[in-house]
Order: structure tokens, then C-alpha cells, then sequence
């Protein structure tokens, strides 16, 4: 099992020994909805980024938080606080 921190005080447990495929999340701060998503071109540059640094990727994690269409449509605000270390480092 793999434990994420999706902000809130909330976690994710999902299965990885033996999972069909790699994947990444998008958490909604607003509503708290998790939606699965794969991206073979962030897999790729990823991988590029290790190999030019000499490093090998055992496994990686990847959570993108923002909001929701839903919630940006009805204009909900985040209400879900984020880790106190990935708050720290909002994106410009």
C-alpha cells in the first residue's frame, strides 16, 4: 500500500504491488474529490530528468492540487488546507 497526504488531515491508501499502471491524482482543495489521471509525456520527462542526472527512479508520486471544474464553476473556494510542507510552495 501507498499512503498519500491529500491535504486536510485526509489519506489515500491505494494498492502498488501488483497495480495494472502507474498513475497520478489531481485533489480538489474545495471539495476534496481525488480524480486518477495518467500522462505518458510527464512519465517521459521525468524519466529524461533522472537519466541526465545519473539517478534511477524506484517510484514517484505525483499529486497536483488546485480545484475542481465543478467547484471553479460554482465558485467554491479551497477549504481543504493543504501539508503544512507542500503549502510552503504554491505555484506562481
Amino acid at each position: 500500500l501507498e499512503a498519500l497526504d491529500v491535504g486536510g488531515g485526509q489519506m489515500l491508501y491505494e494498492r502498488v504491488e501488483g497495480a495494472e499502471e502507474h498513475h497520478d491524482h489531481l485533489v480538489c482543495l474545495a471539495c476534496g474529490a481525488i480524480e486518477e489521471f495518467r500522462c505518458d509525456e510527464i512519465e517521459r520527462l521525468q524519466e529524461e530528468a533522472a537519466a541526465e542526472r545519473g539517478f534511477e527512479i524506484t517510484h514517484h508520486s505525483l499529486r497536483i492540487f488546485g480545484r475542481c471544474r465543478e467547484c471553479r464553476r460554482n465558485g467554491r473556494a479551497e477549504r481543504v488546507p493543504l501539508p503544512p510542507k507542500l503549502a510552503a510552495s504554491p505555484r506562481s
